[in-house]
């Protein structure tokens, strides 16, 4: 799950800034807003992959109900092959 996060993190950063191609750009700081925004996500990154109970409780619902469809129609086609 760690790993998850640092590569999201990673993918995330190389999406939003890309390659730098200016050595001034490397240097450059960073604007609050574009702190604002980051940071949100960054601490939700890091903790839905330390601690994904919330967003995995969240699913659980609808993975059952998907879980129940699967066997009902799994039942439904071993019960049709039976009366064949």
């Amino acid at each position: 799950m760690i790993l998850s996060a640092a590569y999201a993190l990673w993918l995330y950063r190389k999406v939003v800034f890309g390659e730098l191609t200016k050595p001034a750009l490397a240097a450059s700081r960073t604007h609050v807003r574009e702190c604002l925004t980051l940071f949100p996500l960054v601490f939700l990154t890091i903790l839905f992959g330390v601690y994904p109970k919330p967003v995995l409780d969240m699913s659980a619902a609808s993975v059952q109900q998907t879980r129940q469809q699967l066997q009902h129609r799994r039942d439904c086609r071993e019960g049709s092959r039976a009366l064949q």
